[in-house]
Order: structure tokens, then C-alpha cells, then sequence
């Protein structure tokens, strides 16, 4: 349709410019009727094939690329890592918990190895009540018979011993097992860095001489 807009757009403007010549200005009315002829053609065309003046003159935009889908699994993974390594570094922080294991007790005396975990047991404590505070799963006295609902969720009961099967369950409660209530850890410094932080940094002490 385009080539057909350019040869009679031609035609056109060639008659009219005809018709202002004077050399041929005894057929100036013949030169204006058939450039008013080509006019009134061209639009009959371009209304009767709309399509075809689209389908030819139409240009698609430029699609741009889509961005590559983050590899969200392994970013989950780092910051599942970097969490577990933040709540062992608060541990540390608070009760010298890693110091304490990592300890050889095996020739240290009662008294020693006592004095060692209280401290660290009132580090801990303190910093799991502030950073993942827990609750009970049974609100049982250890020791009582207890009855676990068929509907629970198989994460929170843990049947051991020879019971078992279907429907509710009654037994000894052994263990009233904790769930954490909520996790306030701090955010990792670059969790899209795939390097294990440091549960605790090396101290360096620096003397001025």
C-alpha cells in the first residue's frame, strides 16, 4: 500500500503543478479533474484495505530481552546459612558458647568445667530469650499420660517406643518438647556474598610502643 500512496501522491502533485503552467493553461481543468480522480481513488483504496495498509506499514516495537531470572534457590540457601551462623555468633557473643565447646575439658575438674557453664548457661540464656524467645509444644507436666490428636501436626509430637498407628495416641510425655515463638537475628552484611561470615572475628590487640 505504501508504493501505491507514493505513486499517486506523485501523480498528484504533478497534475496540479501541470495546471499552473502557462503553456498549458487551456488544460488546467482537465489536469485538476484527474488529480482530483487520483485523490478520491487513493482514499477508496486506503479505506476499502485498511488491513493491508497495516499489515504492510506497521513495524513491531523492539521487544527487549528478558532479565535473567535470579537463581533465588542458592540466594535462600546463603541466607538460610548466614542465619544459622548469625544465631552461633550471638551465642558465642553472649555465653562464649563456642569457646566452651571447643574447649578440652577432658583433664579439667568438676569445679572448673562447672564454673565454665554457668557462665555460658547464663549468656545463653540470656541471648535465646532476646533473639529466639521459645514456648513449650505441651503445656504437660513432664511424666503425665498425655494424649496426642490425631490431627497434629507431625513436627510437634514425636511417638517413640511401641505406639504408633491411627488416630489419637496415649502415652507417657517424656519430653514437652520447645518451639520458637519468634527469630529477631540481624540481618546478614551481604548475604549475596557466597562466603561463610565468621562466628566470631580474631582479636588482635594493637600496643603502642
Amino acid at each position: 500500500m505504501k508504493i501505491y500512496t507514493l505513486l499517486f501522491g506523485t501523480g498528484i502533485a504533478t497534475l496540479n503543478a501541470l495546471a499552473l503552467v502557462p503553456h498549458f493553461r487551456e488544460h488546467a481543468l482537465l489536469f485538476v479533474a484527474g488529480s482530483l480522480a487520483l485523490a478520491v481513488w487513493l482514499v477508496v483504496r486506503t479505506a476499502v484495505s485498511p488491513s493491508e495498509s497495516a499489515e504492510i506499514d506497521y513495524e513491531p516495537p523492539l521487544r527487549r530481552q528478558p532479565a535473567p531470572a535470579p537463581d533465588t534457590r542458592a540466594a535462600e540457601e546463603r541466607a538460610a546459612r548466614h542465619a544459622a551462623v548469625s544465631l552461633l555468633a550471638i551465642l558465642q557473643e553472649k555465653g562464649r558458647l563456642v569457646d566452651f565447646l571447643m574447649e578440652d575439658l577432658s583433664r579439667a575438674d568438676d569445679e572448673r568445667v562447672g564454673a565454665a557453664a554457668r557462665v555460658v548457661h547464663q549468656g545463653c540464656a540470656a541471648a535465646l530469650r532476646e533473639h529466639v524467645p521459645v514456648e513449650p509444644v505441651s503445656t504437660e507436666a513432664e511424666g503425665t499420660a498425655v494424649t496426642v490428636p490425631a490431627d497434629a501436626a507431625p513436627e510437634d509430637y514425636r511417638v517413640i517406643g511401641e505406639g504408633g498407628g491411627e488416630g489419637p495416641v496415649t502415652g507417657k510425655l517424656v519430653h514437652k518438647g520447645w518451639r520458637a515463638t519468634t527469630v529477631k537475628l540481624p540481618r546478614p552484611v551481604d548475604p549475596a556474598v557466597d562466603r561463610m561470615p565468621p562466628v566470631a572475628p580474631a582479636q588482635v590487640e594493637v600496643k603502642r610502643t
